[in-house]
């Protein structure tokens, strides 16, 4: 595949199959891509798909990859948690890495010409810190289990892209929020414990983990739009941070989301040890920039008001689901 820019692709009528359709990212997407006119299938392990894809099943996927017949694949699936990543590697490498590769030789065999975007994580990087924003050629540090997998995925698309000439483009995402992001990551449990505070009684006190540290924040939204506009103009074979280029200290989040939510709350944090210097995790984005004209267009203030009308619909109407 040649290295130019990528030719503008027309969503309208496009087959685009997106895998972990049902998940944080993977809803936005979907209402993305609809919007835009293509003819999407989501694929998801569990009920509520157009089809069933479990990325530890060859032959589910072969058989999505056929039903599909698609332009472009989405690849979101994926075992995202840490935790859960360190508690089962097998089964995390199984799906992070075993997962994509049953998926680029389902592709290679029946749809050898579809586009297929790897959706990666800033984690890859590791945890060093640069003091200054992290760029594409910056060298791969991962730490754990599951920033290991993402690395290893990210590689084995590269390889593919150049041994086999396959159309596939990379992305690394930065610390995504907003509306439905999972209470297992910051600051969904303080988001959480904001609107219980507001219209439940809860007593006044935001709990966190240390906020030492200053990460890019990117609204799951805007998340969204840079996948598809890398689908549609970003480079056979590149790789592209989704980041804002700003690092907003964990801090700062909390209180901007008191404010917001219009409540007077004391913060305990879980301190990280005395003397101990925060992080800043910043990413370059001008490369997505240049390559494909996206850039963030949602603050902070928004991610945080949208998230919290979320979780206090949700909470009002614990049977409705909010997307």
């Amino acid at each position: 595949m040649t290295e130019a820019v990528a030719a503008e692709r027309s969503w309208k009528g496009a087959r685009v199959l997106v895998t972990g359709a049902r998940g944080f990212i993977g809803k936005h997407l979907v209402a993305a891509l609809e919007t835009a006119g293509a003819e999407v299938i989501a694929a998801d392990r569990g009920g509520n798909a157009d089809v069933t894809l479990d990325l530890r099943d060859a032959a589910s996927i072969r058989a999505a990859v056929r039903s599909a017949r698609p332009e472009t694949v989405i690849n979101l699936a994926a075992i995202a948690d840490p935790r859960q990543a360190e508690k089962d590697p097998i089964g995390t490498y199984d799906v992070n890495v075993m997962g994509q590769l049953r998926v680029i030789l389902a592709l290679r065999a029946m749809a050898p010409q579809a586009r297929l975007v790897v959706v990666g994580s800033a984690l890859q990087y590791g945890r060093d810190d640069r003091r200054r924003p992290i760029r594409e050629d910056d060298p791969p540090r991962p730490e754990g289990v599951y920033a290991v997998t993402k690395a290893a995925a990210d590689l084995q698309a590269s390889q593919h892209h150049r041994s086999e000439g396959l159309d596939i483009v990379r992305l690394r995402l930065f610390n995504v929020i907003g509306p439905g992001r999972p209470e297992e990551y910051f600051p969904a449990p303080q988001i959480r414990q904001a609107a219980e505070i507001l219209d439940h009684g809860a007593p006044p006190v935001i709990n966190t983990l240390s906020l030492r540290d200053a990460l890019d924040f990117v609204d799951v939204r805007d998340a969204a739009q840079a996948i598809q506009a890398v689908a549609a103009r970003g480079r056979s074979g590149a790789a592209y941070n989704v980041a804002t280029g700003r690092a907003t200290s964990l801090r700062s989040v909390v209180d901007r989301l008191i404010e917001i939510a219009g409540i007077q709350a004391e913060v305990r944090d879980r301190s990280a040890p005395a003397g101990a210097r925060g992080r800043v995790v910043v990413g370059d984005p001008s490369l997505i920039a240049r390559d494909t004209g996206w850039r963030a267009a949602r603050t902070l203030d928004d991610s945080l008001r949208d998230a919290l009308t979320e979780v206090r619909q949700r909470l009002a109407s614990p049977t409705t689901v909010v997307a």
